[in-house]
C-alpha cells in the first residue's frame, strides 16, 4: 500500500495491458447485440468541500464504469490501495466494483470535471474492461468528442443509441492510443525532473549513460524514451543545455570565454567557440559585445 503522500499520477503507475483498441470490451461495445445503459452524462464544477465516498470505510463502489476527465482544478483521493491526484488533462477510467474515493485538494475551490458512467451488458451480463484502473495524462483534447456525446445523450435523433456507442468507442480507442504511442513510451514527470536536476549541476557534467544508470534504465531504452519525451537525443539536449548555461553566463557574468568554457564541462576553448557560434550564430565575445 502506498503512504499518503505518494500518488499515482501517470499512465506508467498503472498497469498496462492489451491496446485497448484490440480489447474485447471495444469489440462488444460496437457489437449490435450489446446494450449501453447511461447513468450520468456531465460536466460538473464542484463546490467547496465536495467529496465522494459512500461505505463505512470510505469508499464508494459503483455498478457503473466511471470515466473521469478532470478540465481544472485537483481532486486527491484514492482507488482501491492507491492514492490518485487528478489535475486538468487526466482520465481516468474504473470498471465497476472498483472502491474510490475523491474530495477538493484542500486549497482547491472546486474541481471542473467531465464524466460518464455507464453499463455495457451483453447477453444480459455486464461487460467489464478486463483490465486495472487506466489513467492517462494530457488528454484535454477529448472535451469536444465527450461535448458531442453529451448531445447525443440529450437528443432524439434516428439511431442515437448506435451514435452514442460509436462516439464510446472512439473516446476509448483514442485513450488506448494515447497511452500506448506516447505516455507508456516516453519519460514521466519524475524521470524528467531527476534529468533537469542534474542536468543543471555545474560542479558535475552529466552524460547520458550516467542519466540511464540514475533512472536504472537500459541506455538504448533510455535513449528512446528520451528522443519521445524531448524530440532530441540526450547527447544532442546536454550539449544545448550546457551551451544555455553558457550563454547566461556571458550575459551576468564577468568570467572570461575560457572559464566559462571550463564551468559548462569544455576542456577545448575553441571546440566551445564553435559549438556555440552553430547554436547562437555569433562567438562568445561577439555575442557578449553585441547583448
Amino acid at each position: 500500500m502506498l503512504s499518503p503522500g505518494e500518488n499515482l499520477a501517470s499512465t506508467e503507475q498503472f498497469s498496462l495491458t492489451q491496446p485497448w483498441p484490440d480489447s474485447p470490451f471495444i469489440d462488444t461495445l460496437l457489437n449490435s447485440r450489446s446494450e449501453l445503459k447511461w447513468t450520468v452524462v456531465a460536466h460538473t464544477v464542484t463546490t467547496p468541500g465536495w467529496e465522494i465516498f459512500s461505505r463505512s470505510d470510505g469508499f464508494r463502489c459503483l455498478q457503473d464504469h466511471l470515466i473521469y476527465l478532470a478540465l481544472g482544478g485537483v481532486a486527491v483521493g484514492a482507488v482501491g490501495d492507491r492514492a490518485v491526484e487528478l489535475n486538468a488533462g487526466d482520465w481516468l477510467w474504473l470498471d465497476p466494483g472498483v472502491p474510490h474515493r475523491f474530495r477538493n485538494r484542500p486549497g482547491e475551490t472546486c474541481f471542473d470535471v467531465f464524466h460518464l458512467r455507464f453499463r455495457l451488458i451483453d447477453r444480459r451480463k455486464d461487460i467489464l474492461q478486463g483490465a486495472s484502473p487506466r489513467l492517462v495524462r494530457r488528454m484535454q483534447h477529448q472535451l469536444p468528442l465527450l461535448d458531442h456525446l453529451r448531445r447525443e445523450y440529450r437528443g432524439t435523433a434516428r439511431l442515437r443509441h448506435s451514435r452514442l456507442k460509436a462516439l464510446l468507442a472512439e473516446i476509448l480507442i483514442d485513450a488506448g492510443e494515447r497511452a500506448f504511442t506516447h505516455e507508456s513510451r516516453a519519460l514521466n514527470d519524475t524521470q524528467r525532473h531527476t534529468i533537469e536536476r542534474l542536468s543543471a549541476r555545474r560542479s558535475h557534467h552529466v552524460t547520458p549513460a550516467e542519466l540511464a544508470r540514475t533512472l536504472h534504465l537500459n541506455p538504448d531504452y533510455f535513449r528512446r524514451l528520451f528522443t519521445a519525451s524531448y524530440g532530441v537525443s540526450p547527447r544532442h539536449w546536454i550539449v544545448h543545455q550546457r551551451l544555455e548555461a553558457a550563454r547566461v553566463l556571458l550575459l551576468e557574468s564577468l568570467l572570461s570565454v575560457t572559464e566559462i568554457a571550463e564551468q559548462t564541462g569544455y576542456a577545448d576553448v575553441f571546440q566551445f567557440s564553435r559549438a556555440f557560434k552553430r547554436t547562437f550564430g555569433a562567438s562568445p565575445l561577439a555575442y557578449r559585445r553585441n547583448a
